[in-house]
């Protein structure tokens, strides 16, 4: 399945590079680049039920026993949280009443990638909630925000900062039955797992919590001194941005790639936008912010990459390691 997902990717890139730029912005610029990126993927369906059955029919299975939390400004807009309680998923059986008032609840947070520009939850659904069983997640939810061009790479960021807050609150509390010591109590262990343009923003979010301290009160009443988000697990995510953009030239695909458009369309919205750049840069001042839960510093975070990637090198992970 990987083999025909990256001859798809390579057929659908090689074709699309070679129109004029313009056409190129275009695309980009139209919001056609999502709708061609879930087309093809939407084309590999059949292999898929073919080569992963069981992948498949849990993907179909996930979705019908699954819940949406619309955290938007209006109750109905976007972000939303696609919600799975995994605790009846367990392989090992709990005593669930008598372990959500002797323990913290945890909970997966999952942010696909898809350039910024693209993606479908449906394609993730499956590898979310394994990794949600991977890492003892009570719950694991996944994001849907809005992609470019309806939404920058701060827009997004805001968003994920957004539903980082709804998980914490009551109503999440309530719709998963999880006690409270009182009404601004979080029971919440969070963890935050992105994979590439996602593990970008995973981290993006966490640097701007620090530095911004949004709702810095009512967090604090939830939290007390614990953080935000326990830990962060970042898989194959491009943190500098503007070294990410010469890579994607090197490739030719700059044009195409809603990146630089979802960061304002130059450089310097780009090392904006870069959690690489923004540390390095001394963007945050820790000292300042020591009794802000969101900016705690025993947040754990994980970077994974793999050694052979084509799309994000390595060296991305690498380089955040040493800003961090």
């Amino acid at each position: 399945l990987s083999l025909i997902q990256k001859s798809t990717d390579d057929a659908l890139r090689q074709f699309l590079t070679s129109l004029p730029v313009s056409w190129q912005h275009f695309l980009r610029d139209k919001g056609m680049i999502k709708l061609l990126s879930d087309f093809a993927a939407i084309t590999m369906v059949p292999a898929l039920a073919i080569t992963s059955p069981k992948v498949a029919f849990n993907t179909i299975k996930y979705w019908w026993t699954s819940s949406t939390h619309f955290i938007g400004a209006n109750g109905k807009s976007l972000p939303a949280l696609e919600c799975h309680d995994l605790r009846s998923m367990k392989s090992v059986a709990v005593d669930v009443e008598n372990n959500l008032k002797q323990k913290l609840v945890r909970v997966l947070l999952f942010v696909h990638g898809g350039a910024w520009g693209s993606g479908q939850l449906w394609q993730y659904r499956d590898i979310a909630i394994q990794y949600g069983l991977l890492l003892n997640a009570d719950v694991t939810t996944l994001i849907k925000y809005s992609y470019y061009p309806d939404a920058s790479i701060p827009d997004q960021r805001d968003a994920l900062i957004r539903a980082i807050h709804h998980i914490h609150g009551p109503e999440f509390h309530k719709q998963f039955g999880l006690s409270q010591t009182d009404a601004n109590t979080s029971s919440i262990e969070l963890v935050l797992c992105g994979h590439s343009s996602g593990a970008h923003l995973s981290i993006l979010s966490s640097v701007e919590m620090l530095k911004t301290e949004v709702d810095s009160v009512d967090l604090k009443k939830a939290l007390g001194r614990r953080p935000a988000i326990h830990s962060i697990v970042g898989l194959s995510g491009p943190y500098d941005l503007v070294k990410h953009y010469d890579f994607e030239s090197g490739r030719g695909v700059q044009h195409i790639s809603p990146m630089l458009g979802a960061a304002g369309g130059n450089i310097e919205g780009l090392a904006r936008c870069s959690p690489d750049v923004l540390l390095f840069t001394g963007y945050v001042n820790q000292g300042e912010n020591d009794d802000c839960p969101s900016s705690s510093r025993s947040t754990k975070i994980h970077l994974l990459h793999g050694t052979e990637d084509g799309t994000v090198p390595h060296t991305a992970t690498e380089r955040m390691e040493m800003a961090l």
